[in-house]
């Protein structure tokens, strides 16, 4: 990838700095901060690869700043061999070996960053085969977004896939780009803005990973992004003695690693201590390992986290720029909620699988049901993993040229190792899907350098 690099002007405190700030840092862009005593604007420079003039962008404009940046590889090809939606290890892995073992033009579809959550985790990754010293997560990020550039696998930032559909009769559409004809319609929607687009693909997978769990209460919509997150960065560390007071929600180890580090980092300025404060529903310790158990409640002898066992936050309260406090009281009893000033809010409740845009096509999606009589175990997930040796064996859906894998499928390991794995099953399933029983026949539009490919190689019924 190319080594921009930028420079933010802007008050440090001002919630719009952050925002910026938060983006260049998910997409690997080193930059400085300037302080300005201008609550109102933020003025980002970049500076391309190898020096010259900066462009200037001012405000927080994702659109701006991803196309300067140059982060957008799509070309609007009117179909696609393969659509990814989603860019976790699972996703990305796939789209790398759809693109380098099988010549499938391929797009990847991402409303956030690269990675995925796995591109964001705090703690360093060591029990990933081949780096025994261990890598951030974000530097791992950027490692896998340099080689699918560098395959030729196209990349759509900034969009969130809201549907697909079914195409009527895919060898009519008109369709020039792809090999395979489009046998689905995707529609994805701008996440800061009205616009859309339409995709065509001959093959779909799902790799959307999990939706972040929300409070569910009032003001927490209007401060998203402004004092409300779902994730924790680097960022977020190094700024923690910038900020006031810091509220986490959540008591597993994504929650425990981020207070922990949050409160480290505070009392490196004696004055800052004790500004960490955890709210968490029930009892600590109950879904947490036992060291990250520990390591919490050493802070808290140290009077650098205040725990708030049985308790939720009811309401975000702030002004028309950003979040200045919550209320929090006794679990399930707001009327005795109580005022608690706050400069950031991180909700780190772990999420729910993001299928709930796929209402249509006919996947089976695991109900709460299925979780009550204990038949399968993350509700809202898709099942995979058809008998008929047409359909693959582990990613696909039962749905015809849709596949799922990673954290969005029913059976999938939060492990960023097994979702590489997974991503190269799936690529190695789509593939089966086409060879076992001839379907390549039907799929791949002749006279193609693929049909030819498939010709030569596939085994004859």
């Amino acid at each position: 990838m190319q080594n921009w690099t930028a420079t933010v002007h802007g008050e440090h405190a001002e919630q719009e700095v952050l925002r910026v700030e938060r983006l260049l840092e998910l997409n690997h862009v080193e930059y400085t901060h300037v302080e300005e005593e201008n609550p109102d604007t933020v003025r980002v420079e970049l500076t391309p690869p190898g020096g010259g003039d900066p462009i200037v962008v001012n405000g927080f404009r994702p659109g701006e700043l991803t196309a300067h940046l140059k982060l957008n590889t799509y070309t609007a090809q009117d179909s696609y061999d393969l659509v990814v939606i989603g860019s976790g290890p699972a996703g990305m892995s796939a789209a790398l070996n759809a693109k380098t073992l099988f010549g499938w033009s391929t797009l990847i579809v991402e409303d956030n960053a690269p990675g995925g959550s796995a591109g964001t985790a705090l703690n360093p990754i060591n029990n990933y085969l081949g780096i025994p010293a261990g890598t951030r997560a974000l530097d791992l990020a950027h490692t896998w977004m340099g080689q699918i550039n560098a395959a030729g696998v196209e990349w759509l930032p900034g969009y969130r896939a809201t549907g697909i559909t079914r195409t009527e009769d895919p060898r009519k559409t008109g369709t020039k780009d792809s090999s395979l004809y489009p046998v689905h319609r995707i529609t994805a929607r701008k996440t800061h803005g009205e616009e859309s687009v339409t995709l065509h693909a001959g093959m779909v997978l799902i790799t959307a990973g999990l939706k972040p769990n929300r409070l569910g209460c009032a003001g927490e919509e209007q401060y998203l992004g402004r004092g409300v997150y779902y994730g924790t960065l680097p960022t977020d560390i190094a700024r923690a003695r910038k900020e006031g007071v810091i509220g986490i929600v959540g008591a597993g180890d994504t929650a425990s690693v981020a207070a922990i580090l949050l409160a480290e980092e505070k009392a490196k300025d004696p004055a800052r201590k004790g500004e960490v404060v955890m709210f968490i529903r029930g009892k600590f310790g109950k879904d947490t390992v036992p060291a990250n158990v520990d390591r919490v409640r050493e802070c808290v002898d140290r009077h650098l986290i205040t725990l708030h066992e049985g308790s939720e936050v009811f309401r975000c309260t702030g002004n028309d720029k950003k979040l200045t406090g919550v209320e929090f009281g006794p679990t399930g009893h707001p009327e005795r909620g109580r005022p608690l000033d706050l400069s950031a809010l991180f909700v780190l409740t772990g999420g729910v699988a993001d299928t709930q845009w796929l209402d249509g096509i006919g996947l089976q999606i695991v109900t709460d049901e299925d979780v009550r009589q204990r038949r399968y175990r993350k509700a809202g997930a898709v099942i995979t993993g058809g008998t008929d040796n047409r359909l693959g064996s582990l990613t696909s859906t039962g749905v015809d040229a849709v596949f799922a894998a990673g954290d969005v499928r029913e059976g999938a390991v939060r492990r960023i190792s097994a979702a590489v794995g997974e991503g190269s099953a799936a690529s190695l399933d789509m593939n089966a899907y086409l060879v076992n029983g001839g379907t390549w026949r039907e799929a791949i539009k002749e006279d193609t350098p693929l049909h030819r490919y498939y010709e030569a190689t596939a085994p004859r019924a």
